[in-house]
């Protein structure tokens, strides 16, 4: 099982932020070892329905198509997504 957070995602994403997010799914879908492509592709989608799962970046991390660049990025967007979920109590929950 993997943990998510839930968040509002229109509080915090803006259209610079939703263009990161697809330009990382896109990197991700071209690389598909032993499903984590598809794993991952499918974390970063939860992210456009509030959902931030625990082993995003350990994942999107192993991806070698993915430019540091783009994680150090997405790194700045979940640590505004970390504060939101701090300012607003929002806890873990299981799937």
């Amino acid at each position: 099982m993997s943990k998510h957070r839930r968040f509002n995602r229109h509080d915090i994403f803006d259209s610079k932020d939703r263009t990161l997010v697809l330009d990382i799914i896109n990197k991700v879908d071209r690389y598909d070892y032993d499903g984590i492509g598809h794993d991952t592709a499918n974390m970063l989608y939860g992210l456009f329905d509030g959902y931030w799962y625990d082993n995003l970046m350990v994942q999107l991390n192993s991806i070698s198509t993915v430019p540091s660049s783009m994680i150090d990025e997405l790194n700045e967007l979940l640590d505004r997504v970390e504060l939101y979920i701090n300012v607003n109590g929002v806890t873990y929950t299981q799937v």
